[in-house]
């Protein structure tokens, strides 16, 4: 009761406002729903603060975005019980189309299971509430989502003409649905080799960024790296790298990591172990963080206890894909954000 009336007072604050202010409405959900990538424990707080101050009609909406902060989280359990709770009142309510972002947003959630085959079944539910009623672009926004589950099943054949006609049916012009679609596609055709069309469509997610939170901006940083290191622009790939970095360091502790690992990679396939340990040393920050999640920090702890000389590609790509799988996973990250420096700097 203390924490959550502490965070209501701080939201106060920052908002500049008495409690109960009655002009809260769609508009402060999407705006909401955008900062959670920025600072979910502040849109944490935020949603907290209004679930008392919003119309009844509107409370589903927040606790999908409620519940998407809490995946962001990863807080698994929090998470279940807001999207459920949702679907249960867009459900009361007669809300099809609210109960529809509800099953996409859940579809995350269990995605962070490894379960994709539930998360493409909830998004094909999406998409047959969208085309009953006539939602042209909810279609699109369900199609994104079922090409991307699609992918992780293996299907990625099937999940590229999904996002295509995903693009057909979204609205034309900035947007985080077209962007998203873009960056799929980059992803899907670098994973099958396809350099040009990857880059064609990460550049054109990039374009579209602007209208992404900080995490979501950062990934697509991320991917532009990989894509132009397989084209062998390396100098381009470490400063897109270093972007990223710099971006998921102020939110995202396991993602810096992953990010660092693929740069230390980066500089041992140039034979530059030099920058490979200072990269490696810049993961330091995040031992103490991380200290409770024992595989994780075992697995930085193993890299940094290498000699500069003794580091090797295959020790870094076998310590990234073990922090990788403990993130699938779905462990309790700390909500710690460590500034990690710069390498070589």
């Amino acid at each position: 009761v203390v924490d959550v009336s502490l965070k209501k007072k701080r939201v106060r604050e920052r908002l500049g406002r008495p409690l109960g202010d009655p002009g809260l409405g769609p508009a402060f959900l999407e705006a909401l729903d955008r900062k959670r990538e920025e600072d979910p424990d502040a849109a944490e707080a935020e949603a907290l603060w209004a679930v008392g101050h919003l119309p009844r009609k509107l409370l589903p909406h927040l606790l999908g975005v409620g519940g998407s902060t809490y995946k962001l989280q990863m807080r698994q359990r929090a998470a279940y019980h807001a999207l459920h709770f949702g679907l249960t009142l867009a459900r009361e309510a007669a809300a099809p189309l609210q109960a529809a972002d509800l099953l996409q947003r859940l579809g995350y959630v269990v995605s962070a299971e490894e379960d994709y085959q539930r998360a493409l079944e909830l998004a094909e539910q999406a998409a047959w509430i969208y085309l009953r009623h006539g939602q042209t672009a909810g279609v699109g926004k369900a199609l994104v989502d079922q090409g991307i589950w699609l992918h992780y099943l293996g299907r990625t054949q099937e999940a590229i003409p999904t996002q295509e006609a995903a693009l057909e049916l979204l609205p034309a012009g900035p947007g985080r649905n077209r962007c998203a679609a873009h960056q799929c596609l980059a992803q899907f055709h670098f994973s099958l080799g396809r350099l040009e069309p990857a880059l064609a469509h990460i550049e054109q997610a990039e374009a579209l960024k602007d209208a992404l939170g900080l995490l979501s901006r950062a990934k697509i940083v991320w991917l532009k790296a990989g894509i132009l290191e397989a084209q062998g622009k390396v100098s381009l790939a470490e400063s897109q790298l270093l972007q990223a970095i710099e971006s998921l360091s102020r939110i995202n502790p396991v993602d810096t990591a992953l990010a660092t690992c693929d740069l230390v990679a980066l500089y041992l396939r140039q034979r530059r172990p030099t920058r490979a340990w200072e990269a490696t040393r810049s993961m330091l920050p995040l031992l103490e963080p991380l200290r409770h999640h024992k595989v994780v920090s075992s697995a930085i702890a193993e890299l940094l206890r290498c000699e500069a000389l003794a580091l090797d590609l295959e020790s870094v790509e076998e310590v990234r894909g073990r922090i990788a799988a403990q993130r699938r996973q779905g462990a309790q990250w700390q909500r710690l954000r460590p500034k990690l420096p710069e390498p070589g700097r």
